[in-house]
C-alpha cells in the first residue's frame, strides 16, 4: 500500500483534492494529535520514513500502516518529551534551506532513545 502523509488544517478540503475518477476515494487512516509545530513534526516524520518514500519531492510512502503508526507515535512522544524550544534549537527551520535538516533531526533523535 502507498500512503500520502502530510500536515493539513482542513482534512475534508484536502481529501476533496485527491478525488479523481482514476483512484478509489481516499480514506484517513491515521491522525496525530495536535502538535505545537506541525511543520517541524512533519519534517521529523518524513526523515524517519525516508527509506519508504517513493519520490524525494513527494509525500507518498510505501510501507505497512502499522509501521507508519509507530513512527507517528514516536514523533508525538518527541513533542511530549522535549520542549518546543529544545526541538526548535535542534531543528531550526532555517536548516532546511541549507539542506542540513537531516543532521539536526539526527541530533534530536539521538538526544534521547525513546
Amino acid at each position: 500500500h502507498v500512503y500520502k502523509l502530510g500536515e493539513t488544517y482542513n482534512i475534508e478540503k484536502r481529501l476533496l483534492g485527491f478525488t479523481t475518477s482514476y483512484i478509489k476515494p481516499c480514506q484517513v487512516k491515521l491522525k496525530s494529535k495536535k502538535l505545537p509545530d506541525s511543520q517541524i513534526a512533519e519534517k521529523i516524520l518524513f526523515y524517519m520514513l525516508e527509506d519508504h518514500r517513493i519520490d524525494s519531492n513527494r509525500e507518498f510512502f510505501k510501507c505497512d500502516i502499522s509501521y507508519i503508526k509507530k513512527v507517528f507515535e514516536q514523533v508525538e512522544k518527541y513533542f511530549d518529551t522535549f520542549s518546543l524550544e529544545y526541538i526548535k534549537l535542534k531543528f531550526d527551520t532555517q536548516y532546511s534551506k541549507n539542506r542540513e535538516d537531516k543532521f539536526a533531526i539526527s541530533d534530536l533523535i539521538s538526544a534521547k532513545d525513546i
